[in-house]
């Protein structure tokens, strides 16, 4: 018994050390992992001969969940760009209005996404034009 809570605790540590790092970048960029230098992470990511192989699964499994984070930016900027033309009046000048997404509309997400490539190049070019004022 004294050995199977020797282990826990062991995994235990292991987790918080691994973690403590990325909440700390995470909570410096308010608290969104999507904010995190993804270089950083996928170097924090990377296995050594010191881990455990507890700890190996745990990277191992963040690798795998690394790829998603990626379509998680790709969607969360989106939504800003949607926001930043409504706030701004810009969606007066487009053919098509981007659609927002809202997390109580079953779909909103895919329809935002839709409402981007037939607007793209219009979406590219305002947004240069507001950079450069």
């Amino acid at each position: 018994m004294c050995k199977e809570l020797t282990e826990q605790k062991a995994k235990i540590t292991d987790l918080i050390e691994f973690l403590k790092p990325i909440e700390s970048k995470a909570k410096s960029k308010g608290n969104s992992l999507d904010m995190v230098d993804l270089n950083w992470l996928e170097q924090h990511l990377t296995k050594t001969s010191r881990d455990s192989e507890f700890l190996q699964r745990i990277k191992d499994h963040w690798q795998n969940e690394l790829a998603f984070l990626g379509v998680h930016i790709l969607i969360h900027k989106c939504k800003d760009i949607t926001t930043f033309f409504k706030k701004n009046g810009a969606q007066a000048a487009l053919k098509i209005s981007l659609k927002q997404e809202n997390e109580t509309r079953w779909n909103s997400k895919l329809i935002m996404l839709l409402s981007f490539p037939v607007n793209f190049e219009e979406v590219t070019l305002l947004l240069l034009f507001y950079m450069t004022i």
